[in-house]
């Protein structure tokens, strides 16, 4: 089984991929790296945005392993059925405006 959702909202998380990230994965050029979460009825894709430890939290973990591999949750985002995005954390607005136009624009590519 697949992740079901609307074609027009994948679209524009394939764009906001291509513009923000690798079109082979789920990071972000920024760092760190998003995750879809469940389906939703509606068509829309939800999911989680994750980064590094920043400075002050590098120090306040410092007594666990592995530190560079950790990261936190940063936010969650949301894309709506239409295509657009209402919250991306991590991703300039501009970078979700101009992956909304794509996805609309060039929808044999996206």
């Amino acid at each position: 089984m697949g992740y079901s959702c609307c074609a027009k909202s994948m679209r524009t998380l394939k764009a906001i991929q291509s513009i923000a990230g690798n079109e082979t994965n789920n990071g972000l050029k920024a760092g760190g790296f998003w995750e879809i979460g469940k389906e939703n009825q509606d068509g829309s894709i939800t999911g989680s945005v994750y980064r590094h430890l920043n400075k002050e939290e590098r120090e306040r973990w410092k007594y666990l392993d592995n530190l560079d591999e950790r990261v936190t949750k940063r936010g969650s985002f949301r894309i709506e059925p239409d295509g657009k995005v209402k919250r991306f954390p991590g991703v300039s607005v501009a970078i979700c405006r101009e992956a909304e136009k794509l996805a609309i624009n060039n929808p044999d590519k996206y």
